[in-house]
């Protein structure tokens, strides 16, 4: 039995990700960033569009201010819609797939703890359940794929006519590698692995030896930086920081402790993680201590810290390898300002050194200490992913954990409000009064006051839906969804026969207007169609209506 086991552990494992995962693929929606990313952008669904990817920014999202140079992400996208089309379950499976083979890898690595560890870890939720999140998933895939191809060239360097085998691995390890970069910008940092890796099998005197092995790794590394500022990616993210230098610092001192504690205690993960301006003096103190036991069983590992100073890798090398992995993989999120200052999924990528330093400090001679953490693991998996099969739960999870976030209501807001679209009117009031909260707690005023209306606006209520969507373009007078839905409005007072002509006339004009600030506006291409027909302007709804088609998005 112990024999079959071992013999069909990688099917055994897949099996038991699949049904812990079982309730994203039948349920799972689309989620926060997909709107604009995935759902409502047409560009990567036209193989024609392939090239741009590689020569912009413009194909990654509907929102110009969104654009980010990743152009083997959208090669996936391309792939994905062209086999499931916009079937969510479809898109959920390509995001599992890609899991399960990081995880084999992790495997063929490290062992098979710290691969158990990584499989089933709750920190991989969001890059399989979330869409969008794939840039991590994917990009970690990569990088350990260039990790393993350079690991097989040195063994294959030894081996008695395999010269030639070693040399072919290595340029698969720097294409592997170029993937990594051309699917999330924050793989720039695997250069630094490469080269750590290189000084280790080459020994640290030897330093000049292994960075000439490297340069391939280097000359990729260097033509992905150019190839950022070439297409105006990198010069605008330097040129309009989140945040300033301080703020950055600040933040990101916080956002260290609460990465560490949650990599090794994952008990406070959130789809919108609680800022640091909002974090509680007991949320510190939980977490301090936290970092100060697993500093402590680091020090213990590491004999009294006697490795650390002289940076060999005599007395534990596992230890060592661990926290640079975590260090490293964790350095560009931490010195990029970026929107968000905590976001989970940037975890996914230091997850493996974590894996495999728990997996070192665990041992015993029967693994209880093993099984029992895995069990752990797989019990908040579990939680993880029945929250994310239901946006509701979902949102209701980060609004217990982020209870001062006005983004965070929004989106519970925009929950309640699809649960009533689907049938189930009595989350019409708990839609009204998500907004209502985000009102209160003083941001997103244009989203919250536009959704507002919406909900007006589909209860018939159409003076009040006007009034609610006209105070969304007080805040912000370019919103084309609150411009498309006041065309709603007098789209709507058209068919019940209030002014007819003026009505339709005022509707085409507020359409105009959206369509102006986002020509593939669905809602308001859409309606500039249907509005068209009924005046008989057949050619020019025919085109409206095509382009509405392009962006169509699922319920």
């Amino acid at each position: 039995m112990k024999h079959f086991l071992l013999y069909h552990a990688p099917a055994l494992v897949a099996l038991a990700l699949i049904l812990l995962y079982l309730p994203v693929l039948l349920w799972g929606t689309w989620q926060f960033d997909d709107g604009h990313s995935i759902v409502d952008n047409p560009f990567f669904r036209d193989w024609h569009n392939i090239p741009r990817f590689f020569t912009g920014t413009d194909c990654f999202s509907m929102d110009p201010a969104m654009g980010m140079y990743r152009p083997v992400l959208l090669l996936s996208y391309w792939a994905t819609h062209a086999l499931f089309g916009m079937e969510v379950w479809g898109w959920h499976l390509v995001n599992l797939l890609i899991h399960l083979g990081s995880a084999f890898v992790v495997w063929r690595l490290f062992g098979g703890w710290p691969a158990l560890f990584f499989a089933f870890s709750p920190i991989a939720v969001e890059p399989v359940a979330y869409v969008s999140a794939r840039s991590d998933g994917l990009m970690v895939l990569f990088s350990l794929l260039a990790g393993w191809a350079l690991w097989r060239s040195w063994r294959a360097a030894i081996e008695l006519g395999g010269r030639n085998r070693a040399i072919w691995l290595r340029w698969a390890s720097v294409g592997f590698m170029a993937l990594a970069m051309l699917t999330k910008e924050t793989a720039v940092v695997l250069p630094v692995f490469m080269v750590i890796w290189y000084l280790d099998f080459y020994g640290w005197k030897n330093w000049e030896l292994a960075l000439w092995n490297a340069w391939r790794h280097l000359a990729a590394a260097g033509l992905y930086l150019l190839t950022l500022f070439a297409t105006g990616f990198l010069g605008r993210s330097l040129a309009h920081p989140a945040r300033g230098a301080w703020d950055q610092l600040y933040t990101q001192i916080h956002a260290a402790c609460y990465y560490a504690f949650n990599l090794f205690c994952p008990v406070h993960l959130s789809i919108y993680p609680v800022g640091i301006a909002h974090l509680g003096t007991m949320d510190f103190i939980v977490m301090g201590l936290g970092g100060l036991v697993i500093g402590g069983l680091v020090f213990l590992a590491l004999g009294a810290g006697n490795c650390l100073p002289r940076l060999t890798i005599k007395k534990d090398p596992v230890v060592l390898f661990a926290i640079l992995w975590m260090v490293l993989a964790l350095l560009p999120v931490m010195v990029m300002p970026l929107n968000m200052e905590i976001n989970c999924r940037r975890m996914y990528y230091p997850l493996i050194g974590s894996c495999v330093l728990w997996a070192h400090l665990l041992k015993d001679d029967k693994g209880w200490f093993r099984h029992a953490w895995l069990g752990m693991l797989v019990m908040f998996a579990v939680t993880g992913t029945l929250n994310w099969s239901d946006p509701v739960s979902l949102w209701i999870d980060a609004s217990r954990k982020n209870p001062e976030s006005a983004a965070v209501k929004i989106n519970l807001g925009d929950a309640f409000r699809q649960k009533a679209q689907a049938g189930e009117p009595e989350y019409w009031h708990a839609a009204e009064q998500a907004y209502t909260e985000a009102l209160h707690l003083g941001g997103q005023a244009a989203l919250a006051y536009n959704n507002l209306g919406s909900i007006c606006l589909a209860q018939g209520q159409l003076v009040e839906a006007e009034r609610l969507y006209l105070d969304a373009l007080a805040f912000e007078p370019d919103n084309a969804d609150a411009l498309a839905n006041v065309g709603t409005v007098y789209h709507e007072r058209a068919r019940r026969g209030v002014e007819v002509a003026e009505s339709r006339r005022q509707a085409l004009e507020w359409y105009a207007r959206a369509l102006d600030r986002n020509a593939f506006h669905r809602v308001a291409n859409r309606n500039a169609g249907l509005l068209l027909q009924d005046l008989g302007m057949q050619e020019e709804a025919q085109f409206y209506l095509e382009q509405a088609n392009r962006v169509r998005s699922l319920p």
